[in-house]
């Protein structure tokens, strides 16, 4: 970019600790983000954005075991169809839908041709 800047957008952040200089006193930490927009409604479902957002307040409470991020659980979904239904998609498929859109185009190719 012009005067040697870098083209944005750029989004950073830190996270820091530090042993508190009181003696028995917990770890201090802190988390710096560069831009807090990730958090606003209009940005928050984009990405892990929720997700970051809260595994940076559970690490900053020292809830160190709820920083786990988890995967996302997949259903696996099976469709079970019959020989006879299969065959009947498998045809709508191979000869149905070309047929059905050769018929539309010619209808469209027709119309046309009369105006």
């Amino acid at each position: 970019g012009k005067d040697g800047e870098i083209a944005g957008p750029l989004d950073f952040g830190f996270a820091m600790t530090r042993l508190s200089p009181r003696p028995g006193a917990r770890e201090q930490r802190v988390a710096v983000i560069g831009d807090g927009d990730f958090l606003s409604n209009s940005y928050l479902g984009n990405g892990g954005n929720r997700e970051l957002g809260t595994r940076i307040f559970d690490w900053l409470l020292a809830d160190d075991a709820l920083i786990a991020i988890s995967e996302p659980s997949v259903e696996d979904r099976q469709l079970d169809l019959s020989e006879t239904s299969l065959a009947i998609l498998s045809f709508g498929f191979l000869l149905g839908l070309p047929i059905l859109l050769a018929g539309s185009g010619l209808l469209i190719w027709r119309r046309r041709r009369r105006r």
